[in-house]
C-alpha cells in the first residue's frame, strides 16, 4: 500500500471480535462448499428429475409435460438455468473473499466493502435472470407437447422476490458501509 492509501482498520481482539472472526472463517468455508457442491447437484437435478418436478420448478402444473423430456431438452434446460447459477456462484466467490477479509480482522476496509458490493450485484443479477430463465424453461420443456398445449409461463415466485429483496438489501448496506468508510477517511484527514 502507498502511504496515501488508507490503512485497513484492524479492530482489537476482544471476545466479540474473535467470535466474529471464527464465524467469518466458517462462512467463508461454507461459501466454498456451496461453490463446489451446487454445480454437480444442479447437473444431477437436470439428469434425473421427473418432468413433473422440473415443471413445478418453473411455475407449471406438474402434469403439463406430455411424455418424457428428450435429452436435448434436459441439456438445453440445464444450460439456460446455469446462467442464474453461474451468477450466484460468482457472488458466493465474492462473499467468500469478503468473509476471508473479516476473518483476518479487516472489517471496515475498502476491499471488504467492494467484495460485499460485488456479492450483492452478482446475487441481484442471478435472481433477476432467474425470472427470464423460468420463462424460457417453461417453453423449452413443453416444446414436444402437442400443438395447443405448449406453454409460456411468466411468473415471479415468492422465493425469487425474497431473494431479490435480500440481495438489494445487502447492496444498500454495502453502499452505506462505503459511505461510512469515506466519511471516516475525511475525518482522519482533518486531524
Amino acid at each position: 500500500m502507498s502511504p496515501l492509501e488508507p490503512q485497513p482498520v484492524r479492530l482489537p481482539l476482544d471476545e466479540d471480535m474473535l467470535r466474529l472472526r471464527r464465524m467469518s472463517r466458517l462462512m467463508s468455508w461454507l461459501c466454498l462448499v456451496l461453490i463446489a457442491g451446487l454445480p454437480p447437484l444442479f447437473a444431477w437435478f437436470w439428469a434425473v428429475s421427473t418432468p413433473a418436478l422440473i415443471a413445478a420448478r418453473v411455475n407449471l402444473p406438474a402434469d403439463i409435460v406430455q411424455g418424457p423430456l428428450m435429452l436435448w431438452q434436459r441439456v438445453a434446460g440445464c444450460c439456460v438455468s446455469a446462467v442464474p447459477l453461474g451468477l450466484l456462484l460468482a457472488g458466493l466467490w465474492q462473499a467468500r473473499k469478503c468473509f476471508g477479509l473479516f476473518a483476518d480482522g479487516q472489517i471496515f476496509t475498502l476491499q471488504a466493502v467492494t467484495t460485499l458490493k460485488r456479492f450483492a450485484r452478482f446475487a441481484t443479477a442471478s435472481f433477476a435472470s432467474s425470472f427470464l430463465a423460468s420463462t424460457l424453461l417453461s417453453t423449452l420443456i413443453t416444446l414436444n407437447n402437442a400443438p395447443g398445449t405448449r406453454q409460456v409461463a411468466i411468473g415471479i415466485s415468492t422465493d425469487q422476490t425474497i431473494a431479490l429483496f435480500f440481495a438489494g438489501l445487502v447492496w444498500v448496506m454495502a453502499a452505506v458501509m462505503a459511505q461510512g468508510l469515506h466519511l471516516a477517511e475525511e475525518n482522519a484527514n482533518f486531524v
